[in-house]
Protein backbone atom coordinates (compact mmCIF):
# COMPACT_ATOMS: atom_id res chain seq x y z
CA UNK A 1 0.00 0.00 0.00
CA UNK A 2 0.85 3.39 -0.11
CA UNK A 3 -0.44 6.64 0.92
CA UNK A 4 0.16 10.24 -0.41
CA UNK A 5 2.14 12.60 1.28
CA UNK A 6 2.32 16.68 0.95
CA UNK A 7 5.80 18.31 0.93
CA UNK A 8 6.56 21.86 1.19
CA UNK A 9 9.38 22.87 -0.43
CA UNK A 10 11.33 26.70 -1.74
CA UNK A 11 13.46 27.60 -3.97
CA UNK A 12 16.46 30.03 -3.25
CA UNK A 13 16.28 31.97 -6.54
CA UNK A 14 13.80 33.24 -7.58
CA UNK A 15 11.41 32.23 -4.58
CA UNK A 16 8.83 29.85 -4.95
CA UNK A 17 7.17 27.33 -3.20
CA UNK A 18 6.27 23.61 -4.38
CA UNK A 19 3.78 21.56 -3.22
CA UNK A 20 4.66 17.80 -4.05
CA UNK A 21 2.50 14.93 -3.58
CA UNK A 22 4.77 11.69 -3.72
CA UNK A 23 3.57 7.98 -2.95
CA UNK A 24 4.99 6.53 -0.09
CA UNK A 25 4.99 2.41 0.37
CA UNK A 26 3.64 0.71 3.62
CA UNK A 27 5.84 -2.29 2.82
CA UNK A 28 9.05 -3.53 1.04
CA UNK A 29 6.83 -3.86 -2.52
CA UNK A 30 8.34 -2.04 -5.12
CA UNK A 31 6.88 0.85 -6.80
CA UNK A 32 6.23 0.30 -9.78
CA UNK A 33 3.94 2.91 -10.90
CA UNK A 34 3.27 6.63 -10.00
CA UNK A 35 -0.03 8.10 -11.10
CA UNK A 36 0.95 11.84 -10.83
CA UNK A 37 3.18 14.55 -9.39
CA UNK A 38 1.48 17.60 -8.88
CA UNK A 39 3.49 21.09 -8.59
CA UNK A 40 1.89 24.15 -7.94
CA UNK A 41 4.14 27.61 -7.01
CA UNK A 42 4.13 31.15 -6.30
CA UNK A 43 6.46 33.73 -7.42
CA UNK A 44 7.26 36.62 -4.57
CA UNK A 45 8.74 40.53 -5.89
CA UNK A 46 11.99 40.85 -4.56
CA UNK A 47 11.41 44.49 -5.28
CA UNK A 48 10.56 47.08 -2.60
CA UNK A 49 6.92 48.37 -2.99
CA UNK A 50 7.26 52.05 -3.58
CA UNK A 51 5.03 52.77 -0.21
CA UNK A 52 8.66 50.79 2.04
CA UNK A 53 11.29 52.76 -0.97
CA UNK A 54 9.49 56.28 0.57
CA UNK A 55 9.96 55.53 4.36
CA UNK A 56 13.69 54.46 3.86
CA UNK A 57 14.23 57.69 1.94
CA UNK A 58 11.78 59.39 5.07
CA UNK A 59 14.21 58.08 7.65
CA UNK A 60 17.42 58.42 5.95
CA UNK A 61 16.34 62.04 5.62
CA UNK A 62 15.64 62.40 9.34
CA UNK A 63 18.73 61.19 10.38
CA UNK A 64 20.75 62.98 8.18
CA UNK A 65 19.23 66.05 9.38
CA UNK A 66 19.47 65.41 13.50
CA UNK A 67 23.12 64.45 12.08
CA UNK A 68 23.74 67.91 10.90
CA UNK A 69 21.79 69.93 13.63
CA UNK A 70 24.43 68.36 15.88
CA UNK A 71 27.14 69.36 13.73
CA UNK A 72 26.37 72.35 13.66
CA UNK A 73 25.22 72.87 17.54
CA UNK A 74 29.20 71.74 18.46
CA UNK A 75 30.68 74.30 15.69
CA UNK A 76 28.74 77.05 17.63
CA UNK A 77 29.66 75.07 21.01
CA UNK A 78 33.10 75.30 20.10
CA UNK A 79 33.29 79.13 18.91
CA UNK A 80 31.72 80.49 21.61
CA UNK A 81 34.05 78.53 24.24
CA UNK A 82 37.11 79.77 21.88
CA UNK A 83 35.57 83.13 22.24
CA UNK A 84 35.10 82.92 25.62
CA UNK A 85 38.75 82.21 26.21
CA UNK A 86 40.43 84.93 24.00
CA UNK A 87 38.38 87.04 25.42
CA UNK A 88 40.06 86.06 29.19
CA UNK A 89 43.47 86.62 27.56
CA UNK A 90 42.63 90.01 25.94
CA UNK A 91 41.42 90.98 29.34
CA UNK A 92 44.34 89.57 31.29
CA UNK A 93 46.54 91.13 29.29
CA UNK A 94 45.42 94.35 29.56
CA UNK A 95 45.80 94.06 32.92
CA UNK A 96 48.92 93.03 33.23
CA UNK A 97 49.90 95.89 30.85
CA UNK A 98 48.23 98.87 33.15
CA UNK A 99 50.54 97.32 35.89
CA UNK A 100 53.79 97.40 34.17
CA UNK A 101 52.93 100.78 32.47
CA UNK A 102 52.72 102.00 36.46
CA UNK A 103 55.67 99.97 37.53
CA UNK A 104 57.24 102.03 34.87
CA UNK A 105 56.07 105.33 35.59
CA UNK A 106 56.77 104.73 39.25
CA UNK A 107 60.27 103.54 38.89
CA UNK A 108 61.30 105.31 35.81
CA UNK A 109 59.01 108.71 35.61
CA UNK A 110 60.48 111.71 36.93
CA UNK A 111 56.68 112.97 37.85
CA UNK A 112 56.37 110.20 40.07
CA UNK A 113 56.53 111.16 43.97
CA UNK A 114 58.91 108.87 44.54
CA UNK A 115 61.33 110.17 42.06
CA UNK A 116 61.09 113.85 43.50
CA UNK A 117 61.13 112.13 46.80
CA UNK A 118 64.62 111.06 45.98
CA UNK A 119 65.55 114.27 44.08
CA UNK A 120 65.06 116.52 46.89
CA UNK A 121 66.74 113.76 49.66
CA UNK A 122 69.70 114.52 46.95
CA UNK A 123 69.32 117.92 47.05
CA UNK A 124 69.18 118.18 51.41
CA UNK A 125 72.39 115.54 52.11
CA UNK A 126 74.06 117.83 49.68
CA UNK A 127 73.32 121.14 51.49
CA UNK A 128 76.34 122.25 54.10
CA UNK A 129 73.69 123.78 56.46
CA UNK A 130 71.62 120.87 56.58
CA UNK A 131 74.85 118.51 57.38
CA UNK A 132 75.70 121.93 59.89
CA UNK A 133 72.37 121.07 62.19
CA UNK A 134 71.32 117.75 61.87
CA UNK A 135 74.56 115.96 61.76
CA UNK A 136 76.15 112.75 59.75
CA UNK A 137 75.11 110.54 58.77
CA UNK A 138 71.31 111.69 57.46
CA UNK A 139 68.68 109.53 56.50
CA UNK A 140 65.28 109.91 55.39
CA UNK A 141 61.91 108.23 55.40
CA UNK A 142 58.17 108.61 54.96
CA UNK A 143 55.10 108.47 56.93
CA UNK A 144 54.26 105.19 59.27
CA UNK A 145 52.27 102.97 57.73
CA UNK A 146 49.92 100.04 59.39
CA UNK A 147 53.09 97.97 60.21
CA UNK A 148 55.07 100.11 61.14
CA UNK A 149 57.21 100.98 58.00
CA UNK A 150 57.86 104.70 57.19
CA UNK A 151 58.69 104.56 53.18
CA UNK A 152 55.02 106.54 52.28
CA UNK A 153 55.75 109.76 50.86
CA UNK A 154 52.97 111.74 51.85
CA UNK A 155 51.94 114.16 48.25
CA UNK A 156 49.05 116.39 47.22
CA UNK A 157 47.59 117.47 44.07
CA UNK A 158 46.42 120.96 43.89
CA UNK A 159 46.12 124.17 41.05
CA UNK A 160 47.14 127.69 41.53
CA UNK A 161 45.53 130.06 38.51
CA UNK A 162 45.03 126.83 36.51
CA UNK A 163 48.53 125.48 37.11
CA UNK A 164 49.15 122.15 38.12
CA UNK A 165 51.53 121.55 41.94
CA UNK A 166 52.64 118.74 43.39
CA UNK A 167 53.31 119.40 47.25
CA UNK A 168 55.47 116.28 48.98
CA UNK A 169 56.44 115.98 52.33
CA UNK A 170 58.96 113.85 54.29
CA UNK A 171 61.17 113.30 56.98
CA UNK A 172 65.13 113.60 57.34
CA UNK A 173 67.20 112.61 60.86
CA UNK A 174 70.93 113.20 62.00
CA UNK A 175 73.12 112.23 64.28
CA UNK A 176 72.05 115.18 66.34
CA UNK A 177 68.88 116.90 64.91
CA UNK A 178 65.34 115.79 62.69
CA UNK A 179 63.90 117.70 60.14
CA UNK A 180 60.21 117.89 58.40
CA UNK A 181 61.20 118.31 54.21
CA UNK A 182 58.53 120.22 51.98
CA UNK A 183 58.34 119.71 48.24
CA UNK A 184 56.60 122.04 45.73
CA UNK A 185 56.43 121.30 42.12
CA UNK A 186 54.96 123.17 39.55
CA UNK A 187 53.96 121.66 36.23
CA UNK A 188 55.75 123.54 33.13
CA UNK A 189 54.07 124.05 29.60
CA UNK A 190 55.24 120.17 28.32
CA UNK A 191 53.68 118.30 31.90
CA UNK A 192 56.66 117.71 33.41
CA UNK A 193 57.36 118.28 37.09
CA UNK A 194 59.21 121.41 38.10
CA UNK A 195 60.94 121.54 41.71
CA UNK A 196 59.18 125.08 42.72
CA UNK A 197 60.36 125.30 46.75
CA UNK A 198 62.57 123.00 49.05
CA UNK A 199 62.45 123.85 52.50
CA UNK A 200 63.80 122.05 55.68
CA UNK A 201 61.91 122.88 59.26
CA UNK A 202 64.42 121.61 61.80
CA UNK A 203 63.03 119.80 65.23
CA UNK A 204 64.76 122.64 67.55
CA UNK A 205 63.32 125.37 70.06
CA UNK A 206 63.53 128.01 67.06
CA UNK A 207 62.23 126.06 64.74
CA UNK A 208 64.70 126.85 62.75
CA UNK A 209 63.72 126.57 58.39
CA UNK A 210 66.34 126.24 56.34
CA UNK A 211 65.07 127.27 52.56
CA UNK A 212 67.29 125.19 49.51
CA UNK A 213 65.21 126.43 46.67
CA UNK A 214 62.83 128.84 45.75
CA UNK A 215 61.83 129.04 42.43
CA UNK A 216 58.29 131.01 42.91
CA UNK A 217 59.38 134.50 41.84
CA UNK A 218 59.82 133.02 38.49
CA UNK A 219 56.41 132.07 37.83
CA UNK A 220 53.66 134.76 36.42
CA UNK A 221 52.06 135.56 39.88
CA UNK A 222 54.63 135.31 42.49
CA UNK A 223 51.80 136.14 45.04
CA UNK A 224 49.62 133.44 44.24
CA UNK A 225 52.14 130.78 45.88
CA UNK A 226 53.68 132.82 48.52
CA UNK A 227 51.95 130.73 51.27
CA UNK A 228 52.64 126.71 50.61
CA UNK A 229 49.27 124.35 51.27
CA UNK A 230 49.80 121.74 53.72
CA UNK A 231 48.98 117.83 54.07
CA UNK A 232 46.73 117.98 56.67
Amino acid sequence: MFSAVSLLGRCATPAKYFNFWVLRGTSTSKLHHCSSVTLSYRQYSRQPSNENSNTLTEVKSSQGSEVSTATAFETVKETTKTAGNLGVILFGVGITASILWAIFQELFSGNSPNNIYSSAFDKCIADSRVKDHLGEPIKAYGEENRRGRRKHVSHSEYQINGQKHMLLKFYIQGSRKKGTVYVDMVEDERGNYQRNFLAVDLDDFARTKLILEDNRQEQTNPQASESLPTLY
